[in-house]
């Protein structure tokens, strides 16, 4: 069975996990703008931000290829929230399960993994959301979220990158 990670990337974070993992496993690694075609692939792993509670650049990866050969697709979402606190119902599995390939419908899967978000590194738009969320929070009284760590951060960078956990990911594809 060949395997490709393919993944895509705003700020650089979904690019470092991808590249770990492709050192973990030995997969090939494409960034999702520059490959072609995935039809020599039975399985695929897309590497994904998510920024606010949207997955970039999955959506047009569904549509710019056939998955008619694909067996198995793994979604590896990366974003601020803890793991362990996302929900299955959540808007953000809603929105990959109304895009996923209809042949896909049985033969995908959903990772977590925290990132970390460089406040001074976002764009205008980024920042003005990201300032929104957080007065928000802080008025709804939210102190232990993310973004108010962020905010509250002296150097508005919060980081929980952890490349450990992609082991439990590589365990499970190996098997």
């Amino acid at each position: 069975m060949k395997k490709a990670i393919i993944y895509s990337t705003k700020y650089g974070t979904t690019k470092r996990y991808a590249l770990e993992f492709s050192k973990k496993t030995g997969f090939e690694v494409f960034e999702s703008n520059k490959i072609k075609s995935i039809s020599s692939f039975d399985t695929v792993i897309f590497f994904t931000p998510i920024y606010a509670g949207t997955l970039k650049g999955f959506n047009k990866f569904i549509k710019a290829f056939s998955f008619d050969k694909i067996e198995k697709i793994i979604i590896v979402c990366v974003g601020l929230a803890d793991p362990n606190k996302i929900k299955k119902d959540d808007k953000l599995y809603k929105s990959i399960e109304e895009n996923i390939p209809h042949n896909l419908k049985d033969k995908y899967e959903i990772y977590n993994l925290q990132g970390e978000l460089d406040f001074n590194k976002l764009n205008f738009f980024n920042k003005t959301m990201i300032k929104i969320v957080y007065n928000s929070q802080k008025k709804n009284g939210v102190n232990d979220s993310e973004i108010v760590k962020l905010m509250e951060n002296e150097n508005k960078k919060i980081s929980f990158v952890d490349f450990d956990s992609l082991n439990y990911l590589v365990d499970k594809i190996k098997t």
